[in-house]
């Protein structure tokens, strides 16, 4: 198998993953964590959370990042 081939196996496998956790409700589940008031996030878990999501990042859609990220964005300064 070239690496070209097994790259692009890799990318697809990866997609479906990504989109298999969005229609769980994955995104939902974050974003919630994340906005919630009864939840103490730490800054370990922040990262956690994050950190995936950071290295696959040109994988996501524009409207995912908007939706779902966006909002994490702006209210991480909360966290430092």
């Amino acid at each position: 198998m070239t690496k070209k081939i097994y790259f692009c196996l890799l990318k697809g496998w990866l997609i479906d993953f990504i989109n298999r956790f969005g229609e769980l409700g994955g995104f939902d589940k974050i974003l919630t964590r994340f906005l919630s008031s009864e939840t103490k996030l730490t800054i370990s878990v922040v990262v956690a959370l994050l950190k995936p999501w950071g290295l696959c990042y040109e994988y996501l859609t524009q409207t995912t990042v908007k939706k779902y990220f966006a909002p994490i964005i702006v209210s991480i300064d909360l966290f430092l």
